[in-house]
């Protein structure tokens, strides 16, 4: 991963936090330069690929906790709704 590419992957997590980003590096200096990020090493494998894929996608599709409404608390807060009558 050339040296410009971990000031990149930061800048495009701040823009798009939901772009899953898998930076590749052929050394390892360059690999410490992008602590902040999953960082493959070259040679890959594919099994290698595929789960850091997999995890990159995972974490940037997160779901908000604040968007987040359980299923039991909403039945429970219609429940109470319908014995307290219209707000």
């Amino acid at each position: 991963m050339p040296s410009t590419a971990s000031p990149l992957a930061r800048t495009l997590r701040q823009s798009k936090p939901n772009l899953p980003i898998l930076p590749v590096a052929g050394y390892s200096s360059s690999a410490a330069a992008a602590a902040d990020f999953t960082v493959l090493r070259k040679p890959i494998q594919l099994s290698e690929l595929s789960r850091a894929a997999a995890k990159a996608t995972a974490e940037a599709h997160a779901p908000n906790a604040a968007n987040i409404v359980r299923l039991k608390d909403a039945r429970r807060a219609e429940a109470a709704a319908k014995r307290h009558g219209p707000a």
